[in-house]
């Protein structure tokens, strides 16, 4: 048999195998009902809304540009029906089509077919992305369409034919049409063809191949959006802070500093196998050292600095809160045990021992690839395309640790080259390997059956005619039921009091949630332990099971009723007049009228209030008294007669107590640990936590009495900001929101 014979053969069975494993997939994506997690119910909201009407139109939660995908999820739609498991067959398929031409990419840069199967599998049952081919998130078609484009791009460069440079930018156009970072493919491979020496008609032609369809869809995308579609409110956010990041460049600084170590945690998480399976070629003895153990101890001493003491957050956490709280916008906490804590932090730990190694090794090989990523060689065009993509992470204005994953293949990429001379311990690489697809796949069944628990249960109540709206089960329930009825009744704005849940006041305000779906009895929730609702009495109304082969027992999902909901109000006296301390307050405004105490009339009623222009706020420091105490006022508005009759006045009220005097207060080792916990740079970022809620109707004409409980905070030094705007309009400006005669009151 012919050597090209026997190496088609070689690829036939890698692709088969590969296929293989897909299909396994499928079956797991069919064996549990699935239903949208966390952002991808705005995705599947977009894919639904085009399907059914034949729309592109998005919600306000999309930032990326997702309109290939919307297409990609159509086209699957229109084949089997819409559904959640026809969207996201659609990513397991892209997925697969994805690892395909990463398989002939590391083929086309001379890689045995074995090596790179294994490597190829590896980027596909890693922890990290595994998960996310089951969902209809846009990092995995984006990561195959990324590396498509790169396939081209390398192949029109090593085979000088300018038909691939097409193809590559037809590609990056779809890419960038799925996240507006796909543009810098092309831009990529422009700056590589400028710095080569080349012909320049010849370089000029294929620049143009590669950029001007790219750039083209650019603009109409972004004509499209703002002008005929409407910027939505998530990607002017993200907009705004890459922008800001030029403005204010201690910010681009400070991500610069600190993002390279989270990136390299993260590959070195994803790598553990590779990277394991290296750790025979450091067994060398140099001077009577050995590297691992230098390796070792460099690891420990880094992992204590970055991550334990300087308390940078490490991704893993993020990528494990799934497991502590079920997704990090949900009720409850599903079970964390102090087992569980150590166990991420071994993985934290190898993640950094992992990436230590592989850091050494490249070094090690350094010169070798120096000369194979000059500046000439095809190489260097990939090196050139990952590095951008890299350097798009440093201004993002989130870095969620599954925006990492498109680093992933570069780094593979350069990894490989530097050990293609010497061979991986195959026995130590293929049992982590498929250690690593079990656990993959033992967490994707730990989500999918906690996932179908609890729509299924909310699926109930709906069958029980409780409406919808009065049901807040987490962000993707909440948003996909609730998102589309808030958005038809703007003035339909519920009083929330206790911690408010961010995408009930972000996105679906009008939730009213009498039922609750929770991962536990308690409403305590996500990584930075919050407590929702925490002025309302739940009781469990029903209780649903579930076998998490993760934790290895049943777990459960609850319904929770909300009780009769009664004011707080005790017996007590005045212990903080709000008026009488005006010179505590701290003032954050645009420019325009003071906020400033004064004598308002309503409906014939006279009360001293405090007058607060719209789209300011004012911040108070009170230190709270021991005892039970609530905080009494009467909310009302002032309006010009060139303000908006439809618009009304949103007051909201957020609570900052995470300052240092409260720790004042915290004895034994609690309050060592709090103290370590607060002196932590991340510390910084705390952000004050919404507390109360209050739509003031334009028809509500007269002082509205309000009493909020601060028992929760009872001893505590907080800060206490009041926080006005107008709605449904917020530019609105004419009109001055009252708090009547706003007391704290402690009781007797």
């Amino acid at each position: 048999m012919s050597k090209e014979n026997t190496t088609k053969r070689n690829d036939l069975f890698a692709i088969c195998i590969l296929a293989t494993f897909f299909l396994l997939m499928v079956l797991l994506l069919y064996a549990y009902e699935t239903y949208p997690i966390d952002d991808d119910w705005s995705y599947i909201w977009a894919v639904k809304n085009f399907f059914s009407t034949g729309q592109m139109k998005f919600t306000d939660w999309t930032a990326p540009s997702l309109v290939s995908q919307v297409w990609w999820g159509w086209i699957f739609s229109y084949l089997f029906g819409f559904s959640f498991e026809s969207v996201r067959l659609s990513t397991l398929f892209i997925s697969f089509i994805g690892l395909t031409f990463f398989y002939f990419l590391l083929r086309e840069l001379g890689h045995g077919y074995s090596a790179s199967l294994c490597i190829t599998l590896l980027l596909l049952v890693n922890p990290c992305s595994f998960p996310l081919t089951f969902t209809f998130f846009t990092d995995i078609p984006f990561l195959s369409l990324l590396i498509i484009a790169a396939y081209f791009f390398f192949k029109g460069e090593k085979d000088d034919r300018d038909l691939f440079f097409l193809l590559g930018s037809i590609v990056s156009s779809l890419a960038l049409l799925i996240r507006q970072n796909g543009l810098l493919i092309p831009i990529a491979v422009c700056i590589y063809l400028a710095v080569k020496e080349m012909d320049k008609k010849k370089a000029a032609k294929r620049g143009f191949l590669a950029i001007a369809l790219p750039l083209i869809t650019f603009a109409i995308f972004i004509y499209w959006l703002n002008v005929i579609h409407g910027q939505t409110a998530e990607s002017f956010k993200h907009a705004h802070e890459i922008k800001e990041n030029f403005l204010k460049p201690q910010l681009l600084l400070f991500k610069i500093l600190w993002r390279p170590f989270v990136i390299l945690e993260f590959i070195g998480f994803s790598l553990i196998p590779l990277s394991f399976a290296c750790v025979s070629k450091l067994r060398s003895v140099e001077k009577g050292t050995s590297p691992l153990f230098i390796l070792f101890m460099s690891s420990g001493i880094l992992f204590f600095l970055f991550f334990e003491h300087v308390g940078l957050f490490p991704s893993i956490y993020q990528w494990a809160d799934g497991f502590k709280f079920a997704f990090i916008s949900e009720y409850g906490i599903r079970g964390i045990f102090n087992i569980l804590i150590l166990f991420f932090k071994l993985i934290d730990f190898a993640s950094v021992f992992s990436i230590t190694i592989l850091v050494y090794l490249l070094i090690k090989q350094w010169p070798m690839l120096k000369e194979k990523f000059s500046a000439p060689s095809p190489f260097f065009l990939l090196l050139t395309i990952g590095l951008f993509q890299l350097l798009f992470l440093f201004v993002t204005r989130k870095w969620y640790s599954r925006y990492f994953i498109t680093v992933l293949p570069f780094f593979l990429i350069v990894l490989l080259e530097g050990q293609k001379k010497e061979q991986t311990e195959k026995k130590i690489f293929l049992p982590l390997l498929f250690l690593f697809f079990l656990f993959s796949l033992v967490i994707c069944q730990d989500f999918m059956a906690w996932n179908q628990t609890r729509w299924r249960a909310g699926k109930e109540l709906l069958n029980e005619g409780i409406p919808a709206h009065t049901i807040s089960a987490g962000f993707p329930w909440d948003c996909w039921y609730s998102y589309d009825y808030s958005k038809a009744h703007p003035l339909e704005i519920t009083t929330q009091k206790g911690e408010v849940p961010w995408w009930i006041e972000d996105l679906t305000p009008a939730v009213d949630p009498a039922y609750v779906i929770s991962n536990s009895p308690h409403l305590i929730s996500d990584s930075s332990n919050r407590n929702y609702f925490q002025t309302d009495q739940y009781q469990v109304y029903k209780a649903y099971d579930y076998f998490s082969l993760f934790y290895l027992m049943k777990k459960r999902v609850y319904v929770l009723k909300r009780g009769e909901r009664r004011e707080s109000r005790f017996p007590g006296e005045i212990y903080f007049d709000f008026l009488k301390n005006l010179p505590l307050m701290e003032v954050k405004k645009k420019d325009g009228e003071d906020i400033r105490a004064g004598a308002v009339t309503i409906r014939e009623v006279k009360k001293e209030a405090l007058l607060q222009p719209l789209n300011t706020q004012a911040t108070f420091r009170i230190a709270l008294p021991r005892k039970p105490c609530f905080l009494k006022m009467n909310l009302g508005g002032l309006a010009d007669h060139g303000a908006q009759e439809e618009n009304g006045i949103l007051f909201k009220i957020l609570i900052d107590d995470a300052l240092i005097e409260n720790l004042e207060g915290i004895v034994g080792v609690m309050g060592a640990e709090h103290r370590n916990a607060f002196m932590k740079p991340r510390a910084l970022f705390a952000k004050p936590r919404t507390f109360f809620i209050y739509y003031l109707k334009p028809s509500d004409q007269r002082w509205q009495e309000t009493y909020l409980d601060f028992s929760h905070f009872s001893g505590k030094v907080i800060d206490l900001t009041f926080s006005v705007a107008a709605w449904p309009h917020p530019e609105e400006q004419s009109m001055v929101a009252c708090w009547g005669e706003p007391v704290i009151v402690e009781e007797r």
